[in-house]
């Protein structure tokens, strides 16, 4: 009976290739329910043959046990159902969601209630994983049964009649999508697509057309550790779609979501991982291309020249997590918090003083900022305990940030107190590797991040034992005057631009050339929006919390005041040039038709957060307060 076993395995196999809705059907025949077809199954129908009965004897529910029922028995003779998965049930946690198609073999009868379960390809016996349960009403009919909430990766799948007898425990497999891929032009005539891997995938294809939802033509099955593939011969300035999917052992998983990109003349030559090539590309794109640069690739690379020319690339040492709101180098160490106050704002990480502009149209934003020393004279304007490093990590920002579609981003500066590094078991270090202490001195450091959903993105932050991005207070004792502009690459190289230009209060003046510039230029994973769409754009200033508490925040002593927007209210008490303004292409509009979020005082009696406003949405200057 053991080709009939076989040719069983190979049907079932056939039925689960055949498309991105995947079947299981249930093999009749097991009468006494202990999971194998055999000459007990033969006894029982033989004993009731005649009866009317709604037994399991009588294998296709018509009410009788005749010769229908021994057919079923001897047809499937020998057959053996799937075992068991070890382990216990849990709720799936993940953001997937596959079809799978049920039917119970040779059944007439009404619906039975069925179980699906699934576990990862090669973790079946291992009880320490947690089993994924479905529940589902089958009859003899195609019955889809939708998998909600699964991890992505490739999974061994089980159902089983809730009642024991008439039907094996039958196993297949299912591939959820590809959970993140980014289609970037690198050439006139090529697109490079970038995904993240699926677990105990085997494979994965890259498909594309010229419509959005048709993928005529497909590469070749890539191997399992493949995850980027450029596709040549395209027409120029002509807009490309393309999906990934996933595969295990020739069985495709759905296609991901789709992206799209426009190879041109000038696009950022990625795939070449060349410096020389790619660094310049970027310059090509900045306005003016001159200042220190620091250049985040779809593959997690940051690319960095001087104002020197001298070049390097190195993997980015940070990413963000969007979990849990914090910079973590590559081991998990806390750096930094950053807040989530992307389109749907949440307060709970820390105090801010948000402003945003929805006007039509608006895709970025310049705005000049005044940042006060830490100390002048007898007076502290900027204080962060040394005791936060080990709880709530404080740290004063000021940003800039844009959404739209489901990505966010953002550029702006934070204050690391002197002492203040990578936090590992209790310490401070540049390089916890290495054990280097962190710098002893106060700085702002620039970053830029971009990010979408729950995914841990790379961040473009330098690192913390690096000075050549560090903004400091030497030669400035009035405080510092910073001018950021974030703004998205509306051409076609999906990119956004970041700069930083600083000067010191009262010493320089902003008309001239800055005594640091610091440019970021990093991937955006969707095309930006069209001037008639715009995206929500805003500016804050806040202090940064980890755990900050059911009230979304914690008083630990910190503060961050006189901290101006297009407005200096210490010392000479003045406006700055080119305060605030939304970029709208191809000129800039003064920040109007903006909110202000949360309100000017908060809570109520501004004991926290306290902004005073010099013009509604121009110029203001605002005070966050932890003090205990």
């Amino acid at each position: 009976m053991r080709t009939r076993v076989w040719w069983l395995i190979g049907l079932m196999v056939a039925l689960l290739g055949s498309g991105f809705a995947q079947t299981l059907v249930l093999t009749n025949g097991d009468v006494n329910g202990d999971n194998v077809v055999d000459d007990a199954d033969l006894l029982e129908v033989q004993f009731n043959f005649g009866n009317s009965t709604t037994a399991p004897a009588d294998l296709n529910g018509d009410g009788i046990v005749d010769d229908a029922d021994l057919l079923i028995v001897l047809f499937n003779f020998g057959a053996q159902g799937a075992p068991t998965f070890a382990g216990q049930v849990q709720s799936p946690q993940g953001a997937f969601s596959v079809s799978l198609t049920v039917r119970l073999r040779d059944w007439v009868g009404s619906a039975q209630p069925v179980k699906v379960q699934l576990k990862p390809v090669g973790r079946e016996s291992d009880a320490t994983v947690p089993i994924f349960e479905y529940s589902a009403s089958v009859g003899g009919t195609d019955t889809t049964v939708p998998l909600d909430n699964l991890p992505a990766g490739a999974c061994t799948v089980r159902a089983f009649a809730v009642a024991s007898g008439r039907w094996l425990r039958t196993q297949g497999r299912i591939v959820t999508e590809v959970p993140w891929i980014f289609a970037a032009p690198t050439g006139a005539n090529k697109v490079t697509v970038y995904w993240d891997g699926v677990p105990g995938a085997t494979g994965y294809r890259v498909r594309w057309g010229t419509t959005s939802g048709s993928y005529p033509n497909s590469s070749a099955v890539l191997p399992a550790t493949a995850r980027q593939h450029t596709v040549v011969g395209l027409d120029s300035e002509r807009e490309y779609y393309f999906v990934v999917e996933a595969a295990y052992d020739g069985l495709w998983g759905p296609p991901s979501e789709e992206d799209s990109a426009v190879p041109h003349e000038g696009a950022i030559p990625w795939d070449t991982l060349d410096p020389n090539q790619i660094i310049p590309a970027v310059r090509n794109l900045m306005e003016p291309p001159y200042g220190y640069l620091v250049v985040l690739s779809p593959e997690g690379l940051l690319y960095i020249e001087d104002e020197l020319g001298n070049r390097q690339v190195k993997p980015a040492p940070y990413q963000y997590n969007p979990t849990a709101g914090q910079v973590e180098d590559r081991q998990g160490n806390i750096v930094a918090p950053l807040q989530r106050t992307g389109e749907d704002a949440e307060s709970s990480t820390g105090p801010y003083r948000r402003v945003v502009t929805r006007g039509t149209g608006c895709i970025g934003a310049v705005v000049m900022f005044y940042m006060p020393p830490p100390v002048y004279t007898y007076s502290r304007f900027i204080n962060v305990s040394s005791e936060t490093n080990r709880t709530t990590r404080d740290t004063p920002y000021a940003y800039l940030g844009i959404s739209y579609g489901d990505t966010d981003m953002e550029g702006g500066i934070g204050f690391h107190p002197a002492g203040r590094g990578i936090h590992k078991r209790g310490q401070e270090w540049s390089d916890p590797e290495r054990e280097i202490p962190p710098p002893s001195y106060n700085r702002w450091q620039p970053y830029l991040k971009i990010a979408r959903g729950n995914r841990l993105f790379p961040i473009s932050f330098e690192e913390i034992g690096v000075p050549m991005n560090h903004i400091r207070y030497e030669n400035a004792p009035y405080g510092l005057i910073v001018r950021l502009r974030l703004i998205p690459d509306v051409r076609c190289a999906k990119g956004v631009e970041f700069r930083a230009k600083v000067w010191a209060a009262e010493f320089d003046d902003p008309n001239d050339y800055p005594r640091f510039i610091c440019d970021f230029y990093g991937f955006a994973d969707v095309k930006p929006p069209d001037r008639f769409r715009g995206a929500k754009t805003r500016r804050l200033i806040s202090i940064a919390q980890i755990r900050p508490g059911s009230d979304g925040y914690q008083r630990t002593g910190s503060f961050f005041e006189f901290v101006g927007v297009g407005y200096q209210p210490l010392f000479s008490i003045g406006e700055l040039p080119y305060s605030a303004y939304a970029y709208c292409p191809p000129s800039y509009q003064l920040w109007t038709g903006g909110i202000s979020d949360p309100p000017i005082n908060f809570p109520p009696g501004g004991s926290v957060v306290n902004a005073t406003v010099i013009e509604p949405y121009f110029q203001e200057y605002v005070h966050i307060n932890l003090r205990r």
